[in-house]
């Protein structure tokens, strides 16, 4: 970063500039600090629009936040952590009964053979509250148990293991360029008052 503006450092003017800056000295800590946590709540906002755009738009940022905490360090920084948390139900995910089986959307639309839905509200089966459902086994007539079925997680999607690291990689250079921005800012802020 260059500054233009020439300043004078003899007499007075000396004296008055090494005054501004020790006193630069003293809040560049802070204002780190201050554009790390600025960072890190717009980085909430960063990491769940990449959640979202990988399990669809079916899920609403304000849930999937809800699994997303912030948290500040001894020395100042920022963390971003996401709950090690169950998987949405498959009815969070528009999902459609039809004479196959059950449609739901991610990011692509998927079609679970055999699956039925529990009804909506005024009708039979309440008890089923409109859940996606499969029946552990189909071997002939007989009635096996049948388990709810459950769609992606934020945890699961941003898990490195789960082959996710380019989408971690995208989000962390996205969060990166931000608080650059940021420090950014608040520098050329301080070096205005500097050189006033």
């Amino acid at each position: 970063m260059y500054v233009s503006r020439t300043i004078n450092l003899g007499g007075r003017n000396k004296n008055k500039t090494l005054v501004k800056l020790r006193e630069v000295s003293r809040n560049v800590n802070r204002d780190i600090e201050i554009a790390t946590k600025i960072t890190a709540k717009q980085g909430l906002t960063v990491i769940a629009r990449e959640i979202q755009s990988e399990i669809g738009r079916s899920i609403i940022q304000r849930d999937i936040k809800k699994r997303l905490t912030r948290k500040k360090l001894a020395n100042g920084n920022q963390m971003i952590q996401i709950a090690k948390s169950g998987r949405y139900p498959l009815k969070m995910f528009k999902p459609t009964q039809s004479a196959t089986g059950v449609s739901y959307k991610m990011r692509e639309t998927k079609t679970i053979p055999s699956a039925f839905m529990g009804p909506t509200r005024n009708r039979k089966a309440a008890k089923l509250r409109g859940h996606v459902w499969k029946r552990v086994s189909t071997h002939g007539n007989a009635k096996y148990p049948i388990t709810p079925l459950y769609g992606a997680s934020p945890w699961g999607v941003m898990n490195p293991s789960t082959s996710r690291l380019p989408l971690l990689k995208f989000a962390a250079a996205k969060i990166s360029l931000i608080l650059n921005k940021q420090i950014e800012k608040r520098l050329k802020y301080r070096l205005h008052l500097l050189t006033k």
